[in-house]
């Protein structure tokens, strides 16, 4: 319960770090709270991780890429990695690091990626460089599953890594027993729309993203 009460203040605290930088922004802030809104589960530490296809250039009277991850950056909880712009975007992997750690250090885990071509010595780092470089390339690593949060069960069907049947897409190509994949899912919606909930009581429903 002492956990569960200090995760609750510490989002509360990122939350109001992030509304009280929207109220003191002077440009508009609507691509800042499209991000924000967008990341939530993973600000919430529910979801290791979150990738996002973002202009390379916002409009001058919007406040700029650098400024979003100043704010973002500045909360602590949230990392990222910027991918090589592509086609006038940017490829950004946000990503909170206890979250994300916890799942990748998983034997099983560990296992599915060294045969991917991880290397064997397993640091949170290091296997970002290689997913990082991964994206880079012409092929694109649909093992990022995995980083972002999707049961193994499912990556490693979509892969053909097991010999479960595909049960239907929701989110993501689901494997096996569908209720586990329908509960992550759905824990990672409800952490989004809690951070959208604190945000808006915040700025007073400025936060109007579908």
């Amino acid at each position: 319960m002492e956990n569960l009460a200090c995760c609750n203040n510490r989002l509360e605290e990122e939350v109001a770090y992030f509304a009280n930088y929207i109220q003191c922004c002077k440009g508009d802030s609507a691509n800042l709270l499209f991000i924000i809104d967008r990341i939530g589960a993973t600000i919430a530490g529910v979801k290791p991780a979150e990738l996002l296809n973002l202009p390379s250039k916002y409009n001058c009277n919007k406040i700029s890429w650098e400024s979003c991850k100043k704010c973002i950056l500045k909360s602590s909880n949230i990392k990222l990695r910027v991918i090589d712009k592509y086609k006038g975007r940017r490829h950004v992997l946000f990503y909170q690091e206890q979250s994300l750690n916890n799942v990748l250090k998983q034997a099983e885990t560990i296992k599915l990626l060294v045969e991917l071509g991880y290397p064997r010595n397993y640091t949170l780092e290091v296997y970002l460089d290689y997913l990082t470089d991964r994206l880079n390339s012409d092929e694109f690593p649909h093992e990022i599953g995995i980083f972002l949060g999707y049961p193994l069960k499912d990556v490693k069907g979509y892969l053909g890594k097991s010999n479960l049947r595909l049960v239907h897409s929701n989110g993501w190509q689901v494997y096996g027993n569908a209720h586990v994949s329908q509960r992550r899912l759905e824990s990672f919606k409800e952490a989004r729309f809690k951070v959208r909930r604190q945000l808006n009581t915040l700025l007073e429903n400025r936060l109007q993203i579908n």
